[in-house]
């Protein structure tokens, strides 16, 4: 990721993926781009994300665009309270319009120097959900985060409201272990 004093950051990012369509994904490569700028008691973010899927069957549709919007806004070092809400004209598979909500908080822990907990609530709502292979949903997270120098250190319980039926395996409750390093 890079980040310029003017507010201007972007970022590439990259994960393995299976999505159970006979091995033609496997990669997911996200370019974002975004401007930041101080707005009252927060900051205001506008942005726009490419996802990409090498090498998948150009017929499924898989990649797409999104822009996003978001206010964090800090009270005191008590918390922040980030909200983000994303757009996407033809979200993942050819679905059509999307809408992704997200609302997060982030709270140090005083009695442990460098921790946080870190949780999160949100919804997504697809225009074609048979073309994308499940409802809209909820999803929700709770976890924690140390920092130490440049690294950061976290564990995360995430969850969606999902039906088994509709997304097997590929929406069950997970616990991801994170480690990132900024230079």
């Amino acid at each position: 990721a890079l980040a310029h004093d003017s507010g201007f950051s972007a970022s590439l990012w990259g994960t393995n993926v299976d999505f159970n369509d006979g091995d033609e994904a496997s990669t997911e490569v996200d370019a974002t781009a975004a401007y930041t700028l101080p707005l009252g008691p927060g900051d205001f973010t506008l942005g726009g994300i490419y996802y990409a899927y090498p090498r998948s069957d150009s017929g499924l549709d898989y990649d797409y665009i999104e822009a996003f919007a978001g206010y964090a806004f800090k009270a005191a070092d008590i918390a922040t309270i980030h909200t983000q809400v994303f757009y996407s004209p033809n979200f993942f598979a050819g679905s059509g319009d999307s809408v992704y909500a997200i609302t997060s908080l982030t709270a140090p822990l005083p009695a442990l120097k460098n921790m946080s907990l870190n949780a999160s609530l949100s919804h997504q709502w697809i225009e074609d959900n048979a073309q994308f292979g499940a409802e809209d949903y909820a999803d929700w997270s709770l976890g924690a985060s140390y920092t130490w120098e440049k690294a950061n250190f976290s564990l995360t319980y995430h969850d969606t409201d999902i039906d088994d039926t509709d997304c097997s395996s590929l929406c069950d409750q997970r616990v991801v272990g994170a480690i990132s390093y900024s230079f």
